[in-house]
């Protein structure tokens, strides 16, 4: 983290002082992150097309390529998760945050920026993994799945996001909201009064599911899905900003 420090006493808005911390934000992800993704990303592939080795032939091309981008929408949220858990609470708990906002920065736009340079890594590294299929003839749908990983991370990310301007738990705290939310969804979604409203008002890990099989299946993705997942996400992305703005950040 030592790279955040600047020598200069300039302002975000002052010959793109901001933007330096781009590069340093990119780094730390490829290194923190990216590197993990690629490599369990290509661990399993490899375990798919060792487990279909010798039946290639005989499932089909086709058949085989469903297999192995079913297997990548499930892996999605795994993905997700490493790119976006401690986004903010990190910084907080190591203490960080004194070298990094040392220096005049808006603290909501750095992570902001941190929030879209992740969203761009991920999305790197998934294409990354489907060259490396393509190597063995295998054509997942490249924009279909980067269309849903970028959905997914704006959904699960805002979610992450927000969790992450309030506690230091926010990775543990998201995976029971998330999935927890999906299994209370399917008890309690249909249901009206209150206990139905909270329900709907929970994170839509439900919504993901019409997204999945869109995927899969080469359909287009559900414009309500779509917009509920994306909506979701972006006004807790906004409610975390808000938090960021307002509440003291060593507290």
């Amino acid at each position: 983290m030592t790279g955040y420090q600047s020598s200069e006493d300039r302002g975000p808005l002052h010959r793109g002082g901001l933007a330096r911390y781009a590069v340093w934000q990119a780094w730390d992800f490829a290194r923190e992150r990216g590197l993990g993704i690629v490599v369990i990303g290509t661990l399993i592939g490899i375990q798919i097309l060792q487990t279909m080795r010798g039946t290639v032939s005989a499932l089909g091309t086709s058949m085989v390529t469903n297999i192995v981008t079913t297997t990548a929408v499930h892996t999605v949220p795994l993905f997700v998760l490493l790119s976006v858990s401690r986004l903010i609470s990190a910084d907080r708990a190591q203490g960080y945050y004194r070298i990094l906002f040392s220096k005049p920065i808006s603290i909501p736009l750095f992570y902001a920026q941190r929030y879209v340079i992740h969203l761009a890594g991920v999305l790197l590294c998934v294409a990354t993994l489907c060259s490396l299929l393509w190597t063995q003839q295998i054509h997942v749908d490249l924009l279909k799945l980067l269309a849903y990983v970028a959905t997914m991370y704006v959904a699960m990310g805002g979610v992450a996001f927000l969790l992450s301007s309030i506690t230091r738990f926010d990775w543990p705290v998201l995976l029971g909201v998330w999935y927890g939310s999906s299994v209370l969804y399917g008890f309690f979604g249909d249901r009206g009064g209150i206990v139905g409203a909270l329900v709907r008002v929970l994170p839509p890990e439900h919504a993901a599911q019409p997204l999945r099989a869109a995927v899969i299946n080469g359909n287009p993705f559900p414009a309500s899905s779509l917009t509920w997942l994306l909506g979701y996400g972006a006004v807790c992305l906004l409610l975390g900003l808000l938090v960021l703005w307002r509440r003291p950040f060593s507290t």
